[in-house]
């Protein structure tokens, strides 16, 4: 339940099947059922829902069964829902996920790319505003993570073997002005 207390999200998990997940307006008693939702959060302002849609079990069991590993098994899909309007913004293929404590202006994710290109670079890092609806993209991120409340991200950047004009680094963002300040180079 979020601080406003309008919202609550529970989860019915099938040891063998699709999950459900349910968001309950409390005021209104309205239910909403989101089929193989997971993982969901209600931003700290209760305007934001952000959870993930697994793959229909039957396809994971499938994949599984042909020993299919990491690229090539079948991926969550991002949904970030404005819960006033219930406009939903959707970002197929999931690599990861992950915001500050209580969700309060930014999601930082990745996604795979769906080109097979040069493995060893990093792919882009997505940071979504919750409040604007805005994306700024990253380039080339290896690894990140946010501070315990979302003020700073650090990230690290790789480019490819084949690139030999970029440079590995690591770098802080601010994310309350947007400005970047690069730790180690090298």
């Amino acid at each position: 339940v979020p601080y406003n207390g309008k919202y609550m999200i529970y989860s019915v998990n099938k040891q063998e099947g699709d999950a459900m997940l349910y968001l309950y307006n409390i005021e209104s008693g309205e239910k909403q059922e989101i089929p193989r939702g997971k993982s969901a959060v209600i931003s700290s302002d209760g305007q934001t829902l952000l959870y993930r849609v697994a793959p229909l079990y039957s396809q994971t069991r499938q994949a599984k069964i042909k020993k299919k590993k990491g690229d090539d098994m079948p991926k969550d899909t991002l949904v970030i829902m404005n819960l006033k309007s219930g406009e939903k913004q959707v970002f197929p293929c999931l690599k990861s996920v992950k915001y500050g404590r209580q969700l309060q202006k930014y999601v930082a994710f990745q996604t795979s790319p769906e080109k097979k290109g040069d493995k060893s670079a990093g792919t882009p890092l997505y940071l979504y505003n919750v409040k604007t609806s805005t994306i700024d993209t990253i380039d080339i991120v290896d690894k990140y993570s946010f501070t315990e409340e979302g003020e700073y991200l650090s990230y690290i950047t790789k480019p490819g073997d084949k690139d030999s004009t970029g440079v590995r680094a690591l770098y802080l963002r601010d994310m309350a002005t947007g400005g970047t300040t690069s730790i180690l180079e090298g």
